[in-house]
């Protein structure tokens, strides 16, 4: 009789081991879950490496201007960001060029002639309230450097369209998203010449960018591809025409 006891005891304690161990098998680690020799800092580099062609075209039309745009852009984005982990007392991590990317795309998205200020608000904003009070990188759930520009243009929207000479301007993909056609060459879009932000003017020094990532596989193909398909596709079924949308049936 006992020993049918300690038997149901033991068939009793071994369920309960199978129950305690279960829910440990099929738990899920936090991220990164795909283990590579790559670190965030040589993706990073990437990253900057394959900027540098529409950077470079973009100081070369926006003058000393766009320069010091980039350099007060990605100081302030640094210096925020090892500032703010300093008195957090968190790991300062400004060694891993995230903060520096984020700087970088910044500056690109803002337009040579806007005023200095204006990318040393935007860093802090970046940096501060859209990645760190968020937990740093990997956990804000939007892209610092886009967040900040969509601040800039709610608080200073005039600082966002001042182009050649610092006149306001419309650039070409205005242009396209009012209906109208621009009033410059395709070859003038693809090699740079039009207004735009820094990083915005030349097609051709932004797919070179694309193919340098390529070939460093740190991006794949189907991602950007399939985005440009759909735009395409989309603007193709319902094109606008004089701020009208005109659509037809596929």
């Amino acid at each position: 009789m006992g020993k049918k006891k300690k038997n149901g005891s033991r068939l009793k304690s071994g369920k309960e081991n199978r129950q305690f161990f279960m829910p440990t098998l099929l738990s899920v680690s936090p991220a990164p879950h795909i283990s590579a020799l790559d670190t965030v800092r040589t993706v990073m580099l990437d990253v900057i490496i394959a900027l540098i062609p529409a950077l470079a075209w973009g100081i070369y039309k926006g003058g000393l201007n766009a320069f010091l745009i980039v350099i007060i852009s990605v100081a302030t984005c640094v210096l925020s960001e090892f500032v703010f982990q300093k008195i957090t007392r968190r790991t300062v991590t400004v060694t891993d060029l995230s903060a520096v990317v984020t700087g970088l795309i910044l500056a690109m998205l803002l337009p040579a002639e806007c005023a200095l200020y204006v990318p040393c608000i935007g860093g802090v904003f970046a940096i501060i309230v859209v990645k760190q009070l968020f937990g740093g990188i990997g956990r804000n759930i939007v892209n610092p450097a886009l967040a900040a520009r969509a601040f800039i243009a709610l608080c200073w929207p005039a600082q966002l369209i001042k182009f050649t000479g610092g006149a306001a301007q419309t650039t070409a993909l205005d242009t396209l998203n009012s209906g109208a056609i621009p009033k410059v060459s395709l070859f003038n879009c693809i090699i740079g010449n039009v207004p735009g932000s820094i990083g915005e003017v030349s097609a051709i020094a932004l797919l070179i960018g694309f193919v340098y990532l390529l070939v460093r596989r740190v991006v794949s193909w189907q991602l950007p591809v399939g985005f440009v398909f759909t735009v395409a596709l989309v603007s193709f079924a319902f094109p606008l025409t004089d701020g009208s949308n005109i659509g037809f049936m596929l």
